[in-house]
């Protein structure tokens, strides 16, 4: 199941490499999706900043850090995340997600989360301009 997952990763990365795709090109909801994929399932935390304005990006840097001292690496295979898109909308250089996310693991249970993600055109690529996470009960 692990070594599943660790080949359809490389793929998806030799993927996105030859076509060229790079952090904040294509469309908003394009760099919302790379962001909640990146975020919620252990990316490097370095790949995540990437995709945010530099006051988001810090934000992100800290909130990871302080997760009871676990990096997102650790988190990889520790947890289940599930997220759907439920809302989006963009309007010039400004567009919003909604998404609802599930996260399960053994220590935790599972919880519910509601995450809204703004994103802006920025020196011509599409970052993570906002980002805010509340719980759903």
């Amino acid at each position: 199941m692990k070594l599943n997952r660790v080949v359809a990763e490389i793929i998806v990365v030799a993927i996105l490499w030859l076509t060229g795709c790079q952090a904040g090109s294509g469309e908003p909801t394009d760099v919302a999706e790379q962001f909640m994929n990146q975020y919620y399932h252990g990316a490097n935390v370095e790949e995540v900043k990437a995709l945010a304005v530099p006051a988001v990006a810090e934000k992100i840097k800290m909130t990871l850090q302080s997760s009871a001292g676990v990096t997102p690496g650790d988190r990889v295979g520790t947890r289940k995340v599930a997220y759907t898109l439920k809302e989006k909308q963009q309007n010039g250089t400004h567009s919003f997600a909604i998404y609802e996310a599930t996260i399960t693991s053994k220590e935790a249970g599972s919880v519910r989360k509601r995450v809204h993600l703004s994103v802006d055109l920025v020196d011509g690529a599409w970052k993570i301009a906002e980002f805010k996470e509340s719980d759903l009960q």
